[in-house]
């Protein structure tokens, strides 16, 4: 699979996700504490998170110092996030449920998730020559 295109999926949804939590957090928050209380939801959102992620490694797992190493991470990332969730269930709610609302270094990793977010959208979308040499 190309790397632009993957680049043209993950960057917005990085990038939408990274807003919602930045610009609703409390709903968020809510909506995580709902979805440790769920073993179902836990487990079928863990399906879904390893298919994407396993989807991800199977067709873009390429390891060199550039900026499709982005997207290789966020597949792995994925891939052992939704094992995880399927296979620790109760481990995965633990963790979840010892971060602090009001954790910054929680956030920064949501800020960082955002700053992503904009550069892989930059990286499919910008129809530019300038853009593709970010």
């Amino acid at each position: 699979m190309n790397s632009i295109v993957l680049a043209m999926l993950i960057g917005p949804f990085m990038l939408v996700i990274g807003l919602a939590v930045l610009l609703n957090r409390k709903a968020l928050w809510n909506i995580r504490d709902d979805l440790f209380k769920s073993p179902a939801l836990l487990y079928i959102s863990g399906l879904m998170i390893f298919s994407a992620g396993i989807s991800i490694v199977a067709f873009h797992n390429i390891w060199v110092p550039d900026w499709r190493l982005l997207i290789t991470i966020f597949g792995w990332l994925m891939l052992v996030k939704g094992a995880f969730f399927v296979a620790l269930p109760d481990i995965a709610v633990r963790i979840a449920r010892s971060y602090p609302k009001n954790d910054k270094m929680l956030m920064l990793c949501w800020i960082t998730m955002l700053a992503i977010g904009v550069f892989l959208t930059a990286k499919g979308y910008c129809p530019l020559k300038f853009c593709c040499n970010i």
